[in-house]
């Protein structure tokens, strides 16, 4: 029997979110960095992003570069790391991508990386609504509370 590996971060998943899943796996691996460690590997991170973005929506650079009227200097360069990350690349990169709610998600788990202590806070009042009330939230990691469990507290989006 033949043994078959495929590599996660090439993997083509379902969702824009499962597609980035190994970009947020590989941000929780550095999440003890040093500060200056984790300052470099901030803008490698923002730099994968968008290019994850760009390739789950199948859109060559030359292509984004004719929607957005950017030189295709200019966003080569951003993606080989030569250049920052300005609004007018990231608004390009979110229209035609389509990414705004990853977007969103991601700047979340980018101040996560960088400021730890707000990831705590989070799971410090999750933790205190497990205990008090019985409820937990989504999106928080419960795996090592050891708590009884819980009622899952969902909160819908009100339809418009």
């Amino acid at each position: 029997m033949q043994n078959t590996v495929t590599e996660i971060s090439k993997f083509r998943f379902n969702s824009l979110r499962k597609f980035m899943a190994p970009l947020y796996a590989e941000m929780n691996r550095h999440q003890h960095d040093s500060k200056e460690q984790k300052a470099a590997a901030i803008s490698k991170f923002v730099r994968e992003f968008f290019r994850r973005a760009r390739e789950y929506r199948d859109i060559s650079l030359p292509e984004l570069a004719d929607r957005s009227k950017i030189e295709l200097s200019a966003l080569e360069a951003f993606e080989m790391g030569e250049s920052k990350c300005t609004r007018e690349i990231e608004r390009a990169y979110i229209r035609a991508c389509c990414a705004h709610l990853e977007l969103e998600y991601f700047c979340q788990q980018a101040h996560e990386f960088q400021n730890p202590s707000v990831k705590d806070t989070k799971r410090e009042v999750a933790e205190a609504a497990l205990k008090q009330f019985g409820v937990m939230f989504p999106g928080v990691d419960y795996k090592n509370l050891r708590r009884d469990c819980g009622a899952l507290l969902h909160f819908p989006r009100r339809s418009q």
